[in-house]
């Protein structure tokens, strides 16, 4: 009776420990998603097409600090989208525009992020590959849609309106001025070149 008290006991300890971990396991995952915008965004970009464009000097993991602003404007034809211009601004003031027309890179609508503005580069901290929305998240927790501009050092963005500077090499934490919520980040892929940004 009493080894068949201790087996009973050991089992129930041993669940209450599984169900733990499983907890534990069910927070992490949640707290590692969290990180991520609920935003909808998506955007595909070939490099391989495109090989003097500004995102392809991004993601290069050689490529060091190296951060781009990206927005689009659709091209129409006859009220139908046959393509998509992608403007982009270099964190070291360098702008361009890439014409987009392959049927792999219209096949899905565009979406970048909340308001149009997507900043994509290879940290040098962490060396991971970063897609961030281009506003300021502090200020639109506020209803207030502020886009961000390039920081001293450029690997920094700027708030205009509420004075901080966000870390693009960090996992775009508040690096000056009062602390707040990191960038909103989206899920970036690179397919041999072919740079998929989603959520």
């Amino acid at each position: 009776m009493q080894i068949k008290k201790i087996h009973t006991r050991n089992l129930y300890q041993t669940l209450s420990y599984l169900l733990l971990g499983i907890g534990f396991l069910f927070i992490s995952a949640c707290s590692i998603e969290d990180d991520y915008s609920h935003d909808s965004c998506h955007f595909i970009f070939d490099t391989n097409i495109h090989i003097t464009s500004h995102i392809r000097q991004a993601i290069n993991p050689l490529s060091n600090n190296v951060f781009v602003m990206v927005s689009y404007s659709s091209i129409l034809s006859s009220d139908k989208v046959v393509g998509y211009n992608i403007h982009t601004q270099l964190n070291n003031g360098k702008e361009n525009t890439e014409k987009v027309t392959t049927a792999q890179e219209i096949n899905t609508p565009y979406k970048l992020g909340i308001q149009n503005g997507l900043i994509i580069g290879w940290s040098s901290y962490n060396s991971k590959l970063y897609a961030y929305d281009a506003l300021c998240p502090n200020c639109l927790e506020k209803g207030i849609f502020n886009k961000l501009t390039w920081g001293n050092p450029n690997f920094y963005t700027t708030c205009t309106r509420c004075g901080r500077s966000y870390d693009l090499n960090n996992n775009g934490i508040v690096i000056k001025g009062q602390e707040g919520r990191k960038l909103e980040k989206y899920h970036i892929q690179n397919h041999n070149g072919v740079i998929i940004v989603s959520n």
